[in-house]
């Protein structure tokens, strides 16, 4: 699995993942988040559209970065989320949590606008 990080709009830091986000993943995202986070970025969207399987560790590792970006008074947002995880999110009530977005650039969009309460997917 690789992640790829940019930005598409000034301060805001897209990951896109590919695959699947498993433990060796998981790591990987959050070490590369958290650096993120040090380095002051507020508003970070990963990008989904490539990713397949998650595992239920990696979700507990999103929760995880989303109370740190809460207390930076940031957000992560999810783009481009394919139906395995949507249904996880779903059913988690996650998707009420975080702001998912049917692409990257709403995503991105979003982030220059005050956060509202997320309006779920389905």
């Amino acid at each position: 699995m690789e992640f790829h990080a940019h930005d598409t709009v000034a301060g805001v830091l897209v990951l896109a993942a590919d695959h699947q986000l498993d433990s060796y993943g998981c790591d990987q995202l959050m070490d590369n988040l958290q650096q993120a986070i040090n380095a002051g970025a507020t508003a970070v969207v990963v990008d989904c559209s490539r990713l397949g399987y998650v595992s239920t560790l990696s979700v507990c590792k999103l929760i995880t970065l989303h109370k740190r970006l809460a207390e930076h008074a940031g957000e992560l947002r999810l783009a481009a989320v394919q139906p395995p995880l949507r249904r996880v999110l779903h059913l988690t009530r996650l998707d009420q949590v975080w702001r998912v977005f049917p692409a990257v650039d709403d995503a991105a969009a979003a982030a220059l606008q005050p956060a509202a309460c997320p309006q779920p997917q389905r």
